[in-house]
């Protein structure tokens, strides 16, 4: 009986960031950005200047797809790739003052519109769900 609750509880997890991730990326579409593009510039908007394999384990994604999404963003003007001084075999990424100024105009709605998304919990069962798949997230590592 635990195996069975437990692996229906990996359906419904599944299901859940499946239904929601969909809403989001349609939502991120309208801001003419693709998720990871949006993952990226978020990312960069925190730490503001990132190796490629950095933004990379942040996102949770290969070096190649990484590449990419970034440049995607430089093609747009959003990022900035910069030697880094430290190791020049490094390359690094920065958000750009653009950048910077496309997130901070979309960041709010975005946010409001994740949490629309979760209205149907209340803020004690969003934390305590946020504890649980941190647990969760932290064990399985």
């Amino acid at each position: 009986m635990k195996r069975e609750i437990r692996v229906d509880m990996w359906v419904k997890l599944s299901r859940a960031y499946l239904t929601m991730n969909k809403k989001v990326v349609e939502n991120i579409k309208g801001f003419g950005l693709t998720g990871p593009q949006f993952s990226a510039l978020d990312i960069l908007g925190v730490y503001e200047k990132l190796s490629l394999s950095e933004i990379g384990e942040k996102m949770l994604v290969s070096g190649a797809n990484i590449t990419m999404v970034i440049d995607n963003l430089e093609k747009l003007g959003f990022v900035k790739r910069v030697q880094n001084l430290g190791d020049r075999r490094i390359i690094l990424v920065q958000i750009t003052e653009s950048g910077k100024n496309k997130l901070s105009s979309i960041l709010q709605t975005h946010i409001d519109f994740v949490s629309g998304l979760t209205k149907s919990l209340s803020d004690d069962e969003i934390k305590q769900l946020a504890e649980l798949l941190k647990k969760l997230g932290l064990s399985i590592k």
